[in-house]
Order: C-alpha cells, then sequence, then structure tokens
C-alpha cells in the first residue's frame, strides 16, 4: 500500500483485476466497510487501517442527505454509528458533519465524522481499490446511479472500483457513465436458485456475482467462471483452513469484517 505522501502525486493503480486465476488462485481480501472489527465502519479512519491492514478492495455504503450529499454510511439511520439520531435522508449535509462517527466505537477515535463519497474517493486514488455499495431504497430516485458513477469516474477511478447490488433497471445507466466501473450483483439476496443469479448478471453485462460463502460450491463458481464472471464471497472463516477450501473452490474475492486475520489466513494458506 502506499504511503498519504506518495497518494499526494496522484499515484494511479493498476487496472482491477477480480480473477483469482490471475494471480496464483489468490482471492482479493474486501474490508467490509472498512476494518470494522478493529475501526469505526465507514470513516477514513477505518478505511486506512483496512488498507494498512492488507485490504485489496474496501467495501463502503453510499446513502443521500437531506440536501443530495453522496454520504458514506451504511443504516438509513444515524443512531447506531454516531451521536446522533434521525434518518439519512432527513438530514442535511452540514447536520451529518456535526455529528461524531467514532466515539461510540471508542475514545480513541472521536471526532471521526461521516465522509462524502468523493472524499474517499479522493483519498483512494493511488492507495486501494474500492466496492461501492448503493444503500438506497429500490427502485433507485432518477439520477442517483449516474451520480454515484460520475463521482467515481471523475475521480479518476472508473477502473479500480466495483459498484454493488445495483438491481437491473439501473445497471445500463452506470455502464453509460463509464464503462471501465465494475459491477457485481446480489441477486442470490432474493433468488432460490444460484444458477439464476449467473444468467442475471451475463445478461445485465455485469462482472460479477456476490454469494453466501456457504452456498458457493465449487461446481457454481466454475459455472459463473465459465460465464466470465468472478465471484464476491460473504462470510468465509478468516482461517487457514477457510481461505485454503475458498481457493480450492476458487472465489476471487472474499469479504472480511476482520481484515487482519483474512491476511493473516491467506497468507497461512499459500504455505
Amino acid at each position: 500500500m502506499l504511503t498519504g505522501e506518495e497518494n499526494t502525486v496522484r499515484t494511479k493503480l493498476p487496472t482491477l483485476n477480480l480473477a483469482a486465476s490471475s494471480r496464483g488462485g489468490r482471492p482479493l481480501i474486501c474490508g467490509h466497510r472498512g476494518a470494522r472489527i478493529h475501526a469505526p465502519e465507514n470513516t477514513l479512519a477505518g478505511f486506512e487501517l483496512a488498507a494498512q491492514m492488507g485490504a485489496d478492495l474496501i467495501e463502503l455504503d453510499v446513502r443521500l442527505t437531506r440536501d443530495g450529499v453522496l454520504a458514506v454510511i451504511h443504516d438509513a439511520t444515524v443512531d447506531r454509528t454516531t451521536n446522533g439520531t434521525g434518518r439519512v435522508s432527513e438530514l442535511s449535509w452540514d447536520e451529518l458533519q456535526a455529528l461524531d462517527a467514532g466515539i461510540r466505537f471508542g475514545e480513541a477515535f472521536a471526532g471521526q465524522r461521516i465522509p462524502s463519497l468523493p472524499e474517499v474517493l479522493d483519498w483512494a486514488h493511488g492507495v486501494v481499490y474500492l466496492a461501492v455499495e448503493i444503500k438506497e431504497p429500490a427502485p433507485l430516485q432518477p439520477g442517483v446511479a449516474e451520480r454515484i458513477a460520475a463521482a467515481i469516474r471523475d475521480a479518476g477511478m472508473a477502473d479500480q472500483v466495483t459498484m454493488h447490488h445495483i438491481q437491473q433497471p439501473d445497471i445500463t445507466v452506470v455502464r453509460q457513465v463509464d464503462s471501465n466501473i465494475h459491477v457485481l450483483c446480489d441477486w442470490a439476496a432474493y433468488l432460490s436458485d444460484p444458477r439464476e443469479t449467473i444468467q442475471r448478471s451475463l445478461a445485465i453485462g455485469a462482472s460479477g456475482v456476490i454469494w453466501d460463502w456457504r452456498y458457493s460450491t465449487a461446481e457454481l463458481i466454475a459455472e459463473a467462471h465459465a460465464a466470465g464472471l468472478a465471484v464476491y464471497a460473504a462470510d468465509c472463516p478468516p482461517t487457514a483452513e477457510g481461505v485454503r477450501e475458498a481457493r480450492l473452490r476458487g472465489v476471487d474475492i472474499l469479504e472480511a469484517d476482520d481484515v487482519k486475520a483474512m491476511a493473516e489466513a491467506i497468507s497461512a494458506s499459500a504455505s
């Protein structure tokens, strides 16, 4: 990972390659909301720590404030992660910035703020890849997916970012903004047949599928790979045994709440 000083010269990371096969079977680590076991989720402190611990990608969540700012926060309300209350959609950006997004995690993180998507994109440039998840309820308001995709494009990170959980009516607008942005879909959240998730993902030009680790069998992953799709797996145990099994199955990306443990497990799995 690059240092903050190096990042100031706008070093660009190579184009994001999702295929584990090109890395000798090593899956990428995606830090779920940063390093949320060790630092407050969806904060710059958490993202920085995740990068230091070995995350290849950092997953984050985007919601709109009352005045239309792209805020990085998971929940529909600020109650769980800040010292405030209220729905994100009913608060202005200035009201969100007045909240402390670190104090509930611990005194050491007091003063952390809810970042905006452009702020995180600016920080991540040359440091780490990002996985941007749209948390707005479906169907999305007109223009939301385009605005997020445009922010990614304008930051010079179109080929270094995935967008997650975009439903079918919204996918074409993302690709119209910039076809280099990878899209990974979680059809499995509401489809009983994993093979249907492959077909639907192909139909909308997605780069991969998001599956629960427990259902990501070697057979299904082989079918996804044959279709040209990467497999992003959630809930894999961050142990050497779990990662060895993931590598045998062919998983391309492993989501991790505990980035440190997953990075250690990937190192151990190679021995």
